[in-house]
């Protein structure tokens, strides 16, 4: 099945905005996304961060790569890492500790993240197998709670990385009353 997004989408201002002020709270960052000619590539929060080292960076285009080849949705995910620690004393290398998992839809947004702060070694050991049980119990719940028990409507959507802005509801228009405007005002 064939993804609707293209390598221009994979990188959008949408996971730029998730990467840089969500899920690294403003701080470095490091993640693998799938480009169009079915690769994997590492983008980073300008050049001054350094990128993670082999075996994080490796579990990470890995995963990448295996959850959009085994498990896209008919969307895409990056994986990557945040929480960089240095090393006060040139002990050890500066080094990531946490794990994002993020899969953004057809239309370009990003939907839900997976975390772990669980050990490099841990991870690895899991198996991969493991972790893609994981990112679709992630989306099952996701998809579950999101569009089967929500079972919204095409007004309730709104897609930012279209550059569509977001509705504004009044208790009207959220009671179903329709003949309303964005004030409350009756048409």
């Amino acid at each position: 099945m064939q993804r609707h997004l293209h390598d221009r989408v994979f990188i959008n201002a949408d996971l730029y905005e998730r990467w840089n002020e969500v899920e690294s709270n403003g701080g470095a960052w490091w993640a693998a996304i799938m480009t169009d000619n079915a690769g994997v590539q590492g983008i980073k929060k300008g050049h001054m961060v350094p990128d993670p080292d082999e075996m994080r960076s490796m579990f990470a285009r890995d995963l990448c790569f295996a959850l959009n080849r085994n498990l896209h949705h008919d969307g895409v995910w990056s994986v990557g890492w945040v929480n960089l620690k240095m090393s006060p004393v040139v002990v050890e290398p500066p080094h990531y500790t946490q794990l994002i998992i993020l899969w953004m839809d057809g239309d370009g947004d990003v939907r839900f993240p997976i975390e772990s702060e669980r050990p490099i070694a841990d991870m690895m050991l899991e198996g991969m197998n493991y972790w893609l049980d994981v990112c679709e119990q992630g989306y099952q719940r996701w998809h579950h709670h999101m569009v089967e028990v929500l079972d919204p409507t095409e007004k309730d959507h709104y897609r930012k990385a279209l550059g569509e802005k977001p509705h504004t509801r009044t208790p009207e228009m959220i009671a179903g009353i329709d003949d309303v405007d964005e004030k409350g005002q009756r048409l």
